[in-house]
């Protein structure tokens, strides 16, 4: 089996196929949090468009979109906003102290940032159904 570029293992499971092991074990801890006390509900591998699809010269050019590897729904807060919490499991280099990510992720994570903090971050794709973010809504953006 052929190993990606950060030598991580991919693996399978509760029907899932995770990037790592690290990956997957965080999953594991998040599905018994939102099991227990803490009440979010999670999202596996949502799909974030953060261009759509359009024509160009005659020519179509297809969406840009991000999938990070969980979405956390807090339900609705005092104030009356739900908090939207987009997390990205990655692994950490302790010589440069920064975690290892790709010039192509940081332009996406900064575009996706961006959109939610403007507001025109509505929607998001789980299964190619399209899921409507309350307007209300309040983001927080997490590499671990």
């Amino acid at each position: 089996m052929k190993r990606n570029k950060y030598n991580n293992k991919k693996c399978y499971w509760d029907g899932y196929k995770f990037d790592s092991v690290k990956e997957r074990d965080y999953y594991i801890n998040l599905k018994h949090q939102s099991s227990k006390l803490h009440g979010f509900t999670l999202v596996v591998k949502p799909i974030f468009e953060l261009i759509p699809k359009f024509k160009w010269e005659n020519r179509g050019i297809r969406r840009a979109t991000i999938q990070p590897d969980f979405l956390l729904i807090h339900p609705v807060q005092l104030d009356g906003t739900w908090i939207y919490e987009v997390q990205d499991v990655k692994g950490f280099d302790k010589k440069s102290q920064k975690f290892r990510t790709t010039e192509k992720f940081d332009l996406q994570w900064k575009l996706l940032k961006f959109y939610a903090y403007t507001g025109e971050l509505c929607t998001y794709f789980i299964d190619d159904q399209e899921i409507f973010v309350n307007r209300l809504a309040r983001w927080r953006f997490n590499l671990v």
